[in-house]
């Protein structure tokens, strides 16, 4: 079977075309993206200056870290306490 000279240069340039958008393409992220769109309320004594989370951890940061409220979760079966443990994201 011939093929002829147009089919070939359609071919060529469908090609060169995946290869153009391939090389365009967005990298895979492996930095973790925060999330800060978080409403803050409350009395300010106790209230954290700033909220966020990674889709995986909720992160809480108080102002003075020696002194941070006991934190619950609600969850389904019942109120659970949050045992916190001091970390830092590195931004």
């Amino acid at each position: 079977m011939k093929h002829s000279t147009s089919t070939l240069l359609s071919a060529l340039l469908l090609v060169a075309g995946c290869m153009l958008q391939s090389a365009c393409a967005e990298p895979l992220l492996t930095e973790p993206v925060y999330d800060f769109d978080w409403h803050l309320g409350g009395t300010t004594d106790i209230r954290p200056y700033q909220v966020f989370d990674d889709g995986q951890k909720i992160y809480l940061q108080f102002d003075d870290p020696r002194h941070v409220p006991a934190i619950f979760a609600d969850t389904r079966a019942a109120l659970c306490s949050c045992a916190g443990i001091p970390t830092r994201p590195t931004f």
